[in-house]
């Protein structure tokens, strides 16, 4: 343990003087060697510019350092949870090669001397740092196919990713065959998708594409109002916030089997009128959603309701097949047995 301290310590000396060599070289040939953890400007040769902004200019420059601040934060933040989901098994097969490899390095470490296990590390990181690396960075399409190290962090999932994964897998079980009702992709549904964290089969239903404007209103303590848009799909009522896009938490996904009663009701008995509301109350939810101000009501509850029955008639269907094939299945393999027993 000693000898391989010894090792360390003497590798890591040798580095630090070729580097300050190279270093006091480069600068006496006139290289500026800069460092910094984060990206840094170079400064203007002119100081007078930065007198003559303004304050709109000074504003903006500020915006600018604070976005590219909060990218480089992003993106370090997204890094820690990809370690993170590599250490603790977020993808087991990234985390098996890690561990297969540090495996290896330790049993390797063990038998070989610590020279020639130095020798060989050194040689590796050469060839990777020098050779490997240089050829990956000037043709991209070798690295995306070649390059094991690049294609293992890529398929490393963030926390969000690894949710929305989790979110997708449970919401399948709702997903009914696309015999029910047919529908046609149309452009940026891939964010419609994304946003609602719902399967590629999972489409809105024409006339739906660019949503029902509506407002939810939630009564707690105080009775509180939520624009925004509703989306039906073959197996979902969705509903986005309007001032909260980019929050994937924040919007609703009703799944359609789940809806117990549906109903065209009136909030606030003061308004004049029928009402523009529709409530909806599902089996795991004590508090209905009530979604009030719906231009064209009656239509929109007509169509839901419709779509509601055809997934409790597709489900039922499915169930009563599954049951009926089950005694088939097993009079088949009886069959099967006793000719094979026969012979």
């Amino acid at each position: 343990m000693y000898a391989v301290m010894k090792g360390w310590l003497v590798s890591l000396m040798l580095a630090l003087a070729l580097w300050h060599l190279t270093k006091t070289y480069l600068i006496s040939k006139g290289f500026a060697i800069k460092f910094s953890l984060l990206p840094y400007s170079e400064e203007e040769e002119n100081n007078d510019m930065d007198k003559q902004l303004g304050l709109s200019d000074k504003f903006q420059l500020v915006l600018l350092v604070a976005r590219r601040v909060q990218n480089y934060l992003g993106w370090l933040a997204d890094g820690l949870e990809k370690i993170q989901n590599l250490v603790l098994w977020g993808n087991p097969e990234a985390t098996q090669k890690l561990y297969t490899s540090l495996l290896c390095a330790f049993i390797a470490s063990v038998i070989l001397p610590g020279e020639w296990f130095f020798i060989g590390a050194g040689i590796f990181l050469g060839v990777k740092l020098f050779i490997t690396d240089n050829i990956f960075s000037r043709f991209p399409r070798v690295k995306a196919k070649y390059d094991s190290s690049y294609i293992m962090w890529q398929s490393l999932p963030t926390h969000a990713q690894k949710q929305r994964k989790n979110t997708l897998e449970r919401r399948r079980k709702y997903v009914i065959p696309a015999v029910a009702t047919e529908t046609t992709p149309a452009e940026g549904q891939g964010d419609f998708l994304e946003m609602f964290s719902l399967p590629p089969e999972e489409l809105p239903l024409p006339g739906w594409q660019s949503g029902k404007r509506c407002t939810q209103i939630v009564r707690d303590k105080t009775v509180s109002f939520k624009n925004g848009r509703l989306y039906l799909t073959r197996s979902f009522l969705c509903f986005e916030r309007t001032r909260l896009k980019n929050r994937v938490d924040k919007h609703i996904v009703l799944p359609l089997a789940d809806i117990i009663t549906i109903e065209k009701v009136k909030p606030f008995f003061l308004l004049p009128g029928p009402g523009m509301s529709i409530e909806v109350r599902l089996v795991s939810e004590e508090k209905p959603y009530v979604f009030g101000a719906i231009l064209n009501r009656d239509e929109v509850y007509a169509v839901i309701l419709r779509q509601v029955c055809s997934v409790r008639d597709v489900r039922m269907t499915n169930g009563k097949a599954k049951r009926k094939e089950t005694p088939t299945a097993r009079d088949s393999r009886i069959a099967s047995t006793s000719t094979s027993s026969d012979q």
